[in-house]
């Protein structure tokens, strides 16, 4: 298991949000970028998109089907969709 697969994964899926977004709401990619939450430009209808673009980029890349979603992951404080670091190391744990 790699991180920088995973980040260059997550990556990915951003972009394909992007491609449809002004400038001014596009995501960042960097680990530190806010996703959702105060900051954050994810609305819940691109939380949905950048979740099923995250499980396909990982299927791709690691040739494993995740889930990265679940009751307990949505109804958390410490939601994994905050920034990008936080989604990329909720990944690497499941991936272990």
């Amino acid at each position: 298991m790699s991180t920088e697969r995973i980040i260059g994964a997550v990556g990915l899926a951003i972009d394909k949000i992007n491609r449809s977004r002004q400038i001014d709401r596009k995501l960042g990619k960097s680990l530190e970028s806010v996703l959702l939450g105060p900051g954050g430009n994810l609305d819940s209808l691109a939380l949905v998109s950048l979740i099923i673009g995250v499980e396909e980029k990982i299927e791709e890349e690691f040739e494993i089907t995740v889930t990265i979603t679940d009751d307990l992951v949505m109804s958390g404080e410490l939601s994994p969709f905050r920034t990008v670091g936080s989604l990329v190391e909720h990944i690497a744990g499941l991936i272990e």
